[in-house]
């Protein structure tokens, strides 16, 4: 099972963003180490890089697990399921929430999904620059703080099997298989 950096795609050198000036057209600035998570990996596979497997009769591709962070994930209320967005994605949504309470009040930028109202977000301001929280808008309180930064939170994910919660024709992944030269898994119907 994947777990942590294996989840990611490295960028080429060459394939670079150039954040100083998406910086500049979203008049933002962006925490030093969730810029260089972002300049580093690809996070236009969504979810990424989880492992992608096609039913016989299907057209479609289904993704083999969830991605979880794992020091909350025994914790069944608390639970973290969650997709990082790309940072395309995360600035083009910053610009229609500005106005937002997470920016205005605690100066929180949104970069990913928890699967449930709220989201995913990394600190911007001196005092949690850096910081990634979570916020559930059915929650009391306001935000969670999850970890020091990108790279810790994304040490703690891993790709899981949730026996109660399976993926679409799955009973385990001893179903899945690859032939010689394939992109993708296959499932074996049982």
């Amino acid at each position: 099972m994947k777990a942590g950096f294996e989840l990611f795609k490295t960028r080429r050198y060459d394939a670079g963003l150039d954040i100083a000036a998406l910086e500049a057209q979203y008049n933002i600035e962006l925490p030093s180490l969730y810029k260089l998570f972002v300049s580093t990996f690809h996070l236009e596979d969504y979810p990424p890089s989880t492992e992608k497997y096609f039913v016989p009769g299907e057209e479609r591709h289904h993704y083999a697990g969830d991605i979880a962070y794992m020091p909350l994930y025994d914790d069944m209320e608390n639970r973290l399921h969650l997709t990082l967005n790309t940072l395309a994605y995360s600035l083009s949504a910053h610009k229609s929430i500005i106005n937002e309470v997470e920016w205005q009040e605690y100066g929180f930028f949104r970069i990913g999904e928890i699967g449930m109202g709220g989201g995913l977000y990394v600190g911007t301001r001196a005092e949690n620059r850096d910081r990634i929280f979570r916020i559930r808008w059915d929650w009391p309180q306001d935000y969670d703080d999850i970890c020091d930064n990108i790279f810790e939170l994304v040490r703690g994910l891993i790709l899981i099997y949730d026996p109660n919660d399976p993926p679409l024709h799955l009973n385990s992944y001893d179903q899945l298989y690859k032939n010689w030269g394939d992109d993708h898994w296959q499932a074996r119907m049982t």
